[in-house]
């Protein structure tokens, strides 16, 4: 990882993937009918915070 990168990046947008696919298990018949449940998980914005 380079500057500004931490493990927390990482852990977070691991956190959020199984989220969601603990919320599709549970709505499994929403899903069967058609229902999409989604996610999206960004990369680093260039903030002030995110830079050394």
């Amino acid at each position: 990882m380079g500057p500004g990168h931490s493990g927390a990046d990482a852990a977070s947008k691991v956190a959020q993937v199984v989220a969601v696919r603990a919320t599709a298990e549970r709505r499994a018949g929403d899903l069967a009918g058609g229902a999409l449940i989604a996610s999206v998980c960004p990369g680093i914005v260039d903030t002030a915070a995110s830079r050394p």
